[in-house]
């Protein structure tokens, strides 16, 4: 059957509409949702130099201090995911730097004050340099902080990824609802494969800070001493 596309419209991952069988038809861009769930299906790895072509900006929203630990599978899991992503990550956290950042595909970190009623200059001076960039992706993965939320809300992001739970409130493009038997280290990376349809029973990375060897043998040699 010819097939002639009659409208073009101005939609990501939409092409048009043809008439299929006598039927009216969206016909969609399948590459859009290719790259958009699986961010190297067109070859996108990093090159022999070592550096990362141009791929997804994500902005991981971190203001519990619960989950702080549980970003770093997360992290993981998207380097994995889209090799080439770009990574920020909105945080109080004031040692976010040592937990976040020998993760290769981070950019920036822009961290908030802590009380920031105290320091609004600081607050929202740092909200305002977040909201410069356009981002693909903003991922909300506490199941139980508002707060969160509405900082995801906040930045300029294409989609939005988050659990759905009577604890959160706001519209987001992609709600995963909470899963009551998840292990809750797991479920940041839950919420990822559970949105982009990876499977969820494979294995999850381990939380890492990605210490250097040296560190690890410093760690080691303080903690025999104290034991001695």
């Amino acid at each position: 059957e010819q097939l002639k596309i009659e409208l073009a419209v101005n939609q990501p991952g939409l092409i048009g509409t043809a008439v299929v069988s006598g039927k009216a038809t969206d016909i969609i861009d399948a590459g859009y949702y290719l790259t958009l769930a699986w961010g190297d299906w067109f070859g996108s790895e990093k090159d022999s130099r070592g550096t990362k072509p141009e791929g997804l900006r994500v902005l991981l929203v971190d203001d519990s201090p619960f989950f702080r630990n549980l970003l770093t599978p997360l992290l993981s899991e998207l380097e994995k995911t889209y090799p080439a992503a770009e990574i920020d990550i909105l945080t109080r956290s004031p040692v976010a730097n040592d937990v976040y950042g020998r993760f290769f595909n981070l950019q920036r970190i822009f961290r908030l004050p802590a009380h920031g009623v105290g320091h609004p200059l600081q607050f929202f001076g740092t909200l305002r340099r977040m909201r410069k960039i356009r981002y693909d992706l903003a991922i909300d993965a506490d199941p139980l902080s508002q707060t969160n939320r509405l900082l995801m809300l906040l930045s300029n992001a294409t989609y939005t990824l988050g659990f759905s739970s009577a604890k959160k409130h706001g519209e987001i493009t992609h709600p995963v609802p909470l899963p009551e038997d998840e292990n809750k280290g797991r479920r940041p990376v839950y919420l990822l494969r559970a949105a982009i349809g990876k499977d969820v029973a494979a294995d999850y990375p381990v939380p890492d800070i990605r210490i250097s060897a040296d560190e690890r043998a410093q760690g080691k040699g303080a903690l025999m001493r104290s034991l001695a």
